[in-house]
């Protein structure tokens, strides 16, 4: 590993792979994997699939792949607003003894943070810009960070995911759409199972995001508790 040579070069050093890979393709190929598997017919996809030549299976391989990742991001924007938005509310509206943590509302904190003098209006919540200070001077430590709110993005695009499969099992439901004639989804069991099995899972994933951003939050506090302990009061 080269090891960076000035405190500007180690942000280079952010696990864009790590992250994409289980932030996004992740995410993205669980939710094509179940949606094809209710609601699709397997028997003439895998027909399908077979019938190509080496060359096109080849060739289709990272078409998916490339579909996923940008369906993922979308669905990465779309669930701050599906998600995140409907949880804060919720949040706010309980008042738990984590509501700080969700929020990141330490404005005590970040007033000792001089770097933040220039954003005195957005104090509340801003822990990136302790997060990249972290990066800057500690890298290794930094990671572990990002990789950790990796699996916030994680289970905040997994509940809406299981919210758009939800809402697919409403439709075959109620509207008998032709495309899962011969899907599993058809059968009649399957398809109270799965709309029930979605609803859960919406509100399960919403519940660790949750409590993963909690959790992300805090950490970020003690680790720059930890590193500022040692190196003094952080100044611009």
């Amino acid at each position: 590993m080269v090891v960076p040579t000035s405190p500007e070069a180690s942000t280079r050093f952010v696990p864009d792979s790590l992250y994409n890979v289980f932030a996004y393709l992740s995410t993205g190929i669980l939710f094509f994997s179940l949606a094809s598997i209710l609601f699709l017919d397997l028997s003439a996809l895998v027909a399908g699939w077979k019938s190509l030549q080496l060359a096109g299976q080849l060739a289709i391989v990272p078409s998916v792949l490339s579909a996923v990742y940008v369906y993922s991001e979308f669905i990465s924007v779309a669930s701050y607003h599906a998600i995140r938005k409907p949880v804060s509310f919720v949040v706010r509206t309980l008042q738990p003894r984590t509501a700080r943590d969700f929020f990141f509302d330490y404005q005590g904190l970040l007033k000792e943070f001089a770097l933040l003098e220039e954003f005195s209006e957005k104090r509340r919540g801003n822990y990136w810009t302790l997060i990249y200070w972290i990066k800057i001077n500690h890298p290794s430590i930094a990671n572990d960070l990002l990789e950790r709110h990796a699996r916030v993005k994680m289970a905040r695009m997994n509940a809406l995911d299981c919210f758009v499969l939800f809402l697919l099992s409403l439709l075959s439901i109620f509207v008998h759409p032709t495309f899962t004639a011969n899907a599993l989804i058809s059968t009649c069991g399957v398809k109270w199972s799965a709309l029930i099995g979605t609803a859960a899972a919406t509100v399960l994933f919403a519940f660790e995001f949750y409590q993963r951003q909690c959790w992300f939050a805090d950490i970020v506090l003690k680790i720059f508790a930890s590193l500022t302990r040692e190196t003094g009061k952080v100044t611009s």
